[in-house]
């Protein structure tokens, strides 16, 4: 028969309680960890959109050049396509850190993802903004042509044949 003592439920707490420390430690270390690597990214996007605010501002001020679509649109349009999958990524990851009952709203998790989707949503309006601005510019610069009135067949005709 054996006997729990007071001594015994002291030692027992106390593993417990080492348990519970230890674990909470690990879950403050994920947490740091996880808000770190937001903030960098956060970080890296708001470079990025600012060095893509540059670019807007080259293009707006350009005069006499064309921008090579063929090559500039195509990449810009990945690169959304790849800003929409981060996005979705971290949404999915912010619904799932709501839910985690082992995270509170002061640990900041939930504020660091909301950042860094904001950042994502700001870099990726930038990169559309830039997209239309290559495409108006070069629209631009390809000039007007005076309108005619197309009033016989032959008109339509010479007007296909020309495009």
């Amino acid at each position: 028969m054996h006997i729990i003592t007071q001594n015994d439920r002291m030692e027992r707490m106390s593993d417990y309680l080492r348990g519970e420390a230890v674990r909470s430690l690990d879950l403050l270390r994920q947490i740091d960890g996880t808000i770190e690597a937001l903030v960098l990214m956060r970080r890296q996007m708001d470079a990025f959109h600012e060095a893509i605010q540059s670019l807007n501002a080259t293009v707006l001020s350009a005069k006499n050049c064309f921008f090579k679509e063929e090559e500039i649109i195509p990449s810009l349009e990945q690169a959304q396509e790849i800003l929409a999958k981060i996005h979705s990524d971290l949404e999915q990851r912010l619904v799932a850190a709501r839910k985690a009952p082992e995270l509170r709203s002061e640990d900041g998790v939930d504020d660091a993802y909301a950042q860094a989707i904001n950042s994502i949503l700001s870099y990726n309006a930038a990169i559309e903004q830039l997209r239309w601005n290559i495409l108006e510019h070069n629209a631009d610069m390809e000039g007007r042509q005076e309108s005619k009135l197309l009033t016989t067949d032959e008109d339509i005709d010479d007007l296909f044949s020309n495009l």
